[in-house]
């Protein structure tokens, strides 16, 4: 099974993107969404770009996200 997680991104250059996950900033392949733009919220997988979705939903994942890792003690 796969999760992806949702991030903002930063910057787009050609294939690959500049993307913030709330806790760090990484570099993930955007190949498979070249309507991808800067500042889009997407979800990554796998380190790629696997859809570009509505801020509000990232934010809210996000905040689930940050939740779980606080319940486990990461």
């Amino acid at each position: 099974m796969c999760i992806a997680l949702p991030v903002q991104v930063i910057c787009v250059e050609g294939a690959s993107a500049l993307v913030d996950d709330g806790a760090r900033r990484r570099r993930v392949g955007c190949a498979m969404t070249p309507a991808v733009r800067d500042g889009d919220w997407a979800l990554v997988s796998a380190g790629q770009i696997v859809a570009v979705i509505p801020a509000d939903e990232a934010r809210e994942v996000q905040a689930l996200v940050r939740e779980l890792r606080a319940e486990d003690g990461a």
